[in-house]
């Protein structure tokens, strides 16, 4: 292994050069402790979008663990996913190849089957994060919350452990402490992956969160939040998540006239999910301080997408809008930058070979992001693109040049939107039909099919093409869960 080779040729070096600095031949060698290699924790907190988080800007602060943490480590204020949805980002996240090369959407349609859906898996012949790290040596742990992070979906490669069921942030990080504390082996660096599904839609947090965030709201969505816990505590049924979504909150997430006192509410339960996530978060921080793992342990707190309130006339996450695409990055690094704030982009696909760069190992042949240079604080600004698609409900795909943001919707790209995210952050103001604006429209246009080729390409040359299960293929209580969270059936 490079790291372990790298290492031994180190002490040799060293032994060498304190043999010729005058030492007598009988001294006693001089004994080099060498650095244990750094552990990982990379932590998704799914559907959590970058401007609700206090450190990017919300003044409700409902993240203070997380913001504390960031001001001790790296933020990356325009970090970005590239897809809209659970497996088809962490499939980018694990090996660092874009949608268009892996395959992985969440779901695909199957021509003349009506509203059937298959699901794309990970090709084996893909090199991820954890198998990259357990060639290396080190114990590989993921704990996740079900739904689409399943052996079935290719995403399980490399991990000795995978823990994933849909049990929510408490339960979850009380499994991880335990891996950490109890069954882990001391003698080995670990990577652990912690994934959580707190924050995604129906927000059910517990009653004081939401009476901090919201308490004077009064109305029909209050009454269907408490119904809905109550009905979710004495439910025999494990995570009828689906029951709830459709018996509690369907009549008013499908309601177009729904009211901006309900949207607000609604949007304050979305901030108390993520203040009771960031307290879960702290039980994880306090233990790395006080198990004395916080100074060998690099920590990645990110998300897959984010989540649309009616920005652009959806509830979710199913388009490619900033609301969606923005996400928090946050790391720290044991002995580096704290307090940096980064504006240069940043992509889910970076992770892998930012990780694997500060480890000092080999990054495989197939990943296409970059190296952020994570222990320099001085590191050099990445100009570049970043790109997003989607699949369904239809075809949306995204080319971000600088603050120029082309949006693309169709297979053939036929609509086309132009919008100038410095001055217009929200996307409210198309530009695609100024002289300008359609000159940039069409040179991004020119530029993303080349992109696309190269990744179809890429695909094939490396065998990545990816398998095909249907609902069928997976195990009932994995289709239960995906039923739960409203993966199954319809758009």
């Amino acid at each position: 292994m490079r790291t372990r080779l790298r290492l031994a040729l180190v002490l040799a070096a060293s032994t060498f050069i304190l043999a010729s600095c005058g030492q007598p031949e009988d001294a006693t060698p001089t004994q080099i402790e060498a650095a244990p290699p750094l552990n990982v924790i990379l932590f998704v907190i799914d559907t959590l979008r970058a401007d609700r988080l206090g450190c990017y800007g919300n003044d409700a602060r409902p993240s203070p663990h997380l913001d504390a943490f960031a001001d001790e480590g790296i933020l990356f204020e325009n970090a970005k996913a590239p897809s809209p949805y659970t497996a088809t980002s962490h499939a980018s996240l694990f090996s660092s190849t874009y949608p268009a090369t892996h395959g992985v959407w969440n779901r695909v349609k199957i021509p003349g089957a009506g509203k059937a859906k298959a699901f794309p898996t990970l090709s084996e012949k893909a090199d991820t994060l954890a198998e990259v790290l357990q060639r290396e040596g080190y114990q590989t742990a993921a704990v996740a919350d079900g739904g689409f992070l399943t052996d079935r979906r290719g995403l399980a490669q490399g991990f000795e452990l995978f823990d994933s069921k849909t049990l929510w942030v408490k339960n979850r990080m009380d499994r991880a402490l335990k891996w950490l504390k109890d069954e882990r082996d001391e003698s080995q660096p670990f990577f652990l992956f912690l994934h959580t599904y707190e924050v995604h839609y129906p927000y059910l947090p517990d009653a004081k969160y939401v009476n901090r965030f919201a308490g004077g709201y009064q109305g029909p969505i209050r009454d269907a939040v408490e119904e809905a816990r109550d009905f979710l505590a004495s439910n025999p049924v494990q995570n009828p998540i689906g029951d709830i979504q459709r018996k509690f909150f369907k009549p008013f997430f499908d309601n177009k006239d729904i009211s901006q006192r309900d949207k607000d509410f609604i949007f304050a339960l979305y901030d108390a999910e993520i203040a009771m996530t960031d307290d879960e978060t702290a039980r994880l921080f306090s233990y790395l301080q006080d198990s004395g793992l916080k100074g060998n342990t690099l920590v990645i707190i990110t998300s897959d997408h984010g989540e649309e309130f009616w920005e652009h006339g959806r509830f979710g996450h199913n388009q490619i809008y900033e609301e969606v695409l923005s996400i928090p990055l946050l790391i720290q690094v044991p002995g580096g930058p704290k307090g940096i704030r980064r504006a240069d982009p940043a992509e889910l696909v970076d992770v892998m070979p930012s990780i694997l760069s500060l480890l000092q190992i080999d990054t495989p042949a197939a990943a296409i992001g970059r190296d952020l240079d994570l222990a320099n604080a001085n590191a050099k600004p990445l100009a570049r693109p970043t790109i997003a698609q989607a699949n369904l409900p239809h075809i949306q795909t995204s080319w971000t040049n600088g603050s120029q943001k082309s949006f693309f919707e169709g297979p053939l790209r036929e609509t086309s939107f132009l919008f100038d995210l410095n001055n217009d952050p929200q996307e409210q103001h198309d530009l695609s039909n100024e002289p300008t604006g359609a000159a940039i429209i069409m040179q991004s246009k020119k530029q993303l099919e080349m992109w696309l080729q190269a990744c179809v390409t890429r695909r094939i040359e490396l065998g990545l093409e990816p398998g095909i299960n249907s609902i069928h293929q997976f195990t009932a209580e994995q289709a239960r869960e995906l039923e739960a969270l409203g993966y199954v059936g319809g758009e």
